[in-house]
C-alpha cells in the first residue's frame, strides 16, 4: 500500500499538538506529512509493519498493541518531523 492512500497523522492532530496555526491549509500540511510518512516512517517500521498499520487505519480498526505504537511513538515522532520539515513552505 503507497504512503499517499492514507495518512497516519491527521491535519488536524498536527494543528491541535503543535504550532501550527489552524487557518494553515490542508494543501500546505498534507504533502508535507506524507513526505515525513515516506522519508522517516516507513524506513523506521519496515515495509510488514507499515503496511499493516496502514490496512488498519484504512479499516478503522487498529488493534491495541498498534494503538499504543501509533499513541506514543508514532504520532508524536511524525508531529515533530512534519513541524521541522514544514520551516521551509512556511518561510515564503
Amino acid at each position: 500500500m503507497a504512503a499517499s492512500n492514507f495518512l497516519v497523522l491527521t491535519e488536524r492532530y498536527l494543528k491541535e499538538n503543535g504550532i501550527i496555526s489552524d487557518n494553515t491549509e490542508a494543501k500546505i500540511l498534507v504533502p508535507i506529512i506524507l513526505l515525513v510518512q515516506d522519508k522517516y516512517l516507513h524506513p523506521i517500521l519496515g515495509t510488514d509493519l507499515f503496511e499493516e498499520i496502514a490496512t488498519q487505519i484504512n479499516a478503522n480498526t487498529v488493534d491495541a498493541d498498534n494503538q499504543i505504537l501509533l499513541d506514543d511513538y508514532i504520532l508524536p515522532m511524525m508531529l515533530w518531523y512534519c513541524l521541522s520539515e514544514s520551516t521551509p513552505a512556511f518561510k515564503y
